[in-house]
């Protein structure tokens, strides 16, 4: 059974390096086409695009690290220190609230997979700007 598991998780990240190699292709073919259609010169246009690729890797790891809860322990301790220094009581009706939302599977589901698309969004953008910015710094090189 844990085999099954494995080999069901190596799946996944093949489909979505496949979905990653194919978005970052189109998405440098686009860059590509903006070249031809646009009015910038080849060194605006890497900077422009290393720009976008420099920002969409920031955003990128912003989405990663928020995907992953790496500083979950750290909020939680200024939320437990807050209400050290400030005690505000909420009402019963916010606390259920509040506690539906905590254990709703459905918004967990589409929270995870927004952020799953998201990510892979960032990442290839940031990887094709990257690129063809630096294919563009190539061929102003070598002219």
């Amino acid at each position: 059974m844990r085999s099954f598991i494995v080999f069901t998780e190596k799946n996944d990240e093949v489909a979505i390096m496949k979905k990653f190699i194919v978005l970052t292709g189109v998405m440098a073919i686009l860059w590509a086409g903006l070249t031809l259609t646009g009015d910038w010169s080849l060194v605006e246009w890497v900077n422009i695009s290393f720009l976008v690729g420099l920002v969409t890797a920031i955003l990128a790891a912003c989405v990663k690290i928020w995907q992953t809860k790496f500083l979950e322990l750290f909020t939680g301790g200024f939320r437990s220190m807050g209400n050290f220094f400030m005690p505000i009581s909420k009402s019963r009706a916010l606390e259920r609230a509040n506690e539906q939302l905590a254990n709703d599977e459905n918004l967990k589901e589409f929270k995870q997979s927004t952020a799953q698309w998201l990510l892979l969004f960032l990442s290839s953008l940031a990887a094709s700007s990257i690129l063809c910015s630096a294919i563009g710094l190539f061929i102003y090189y070598t002219k």
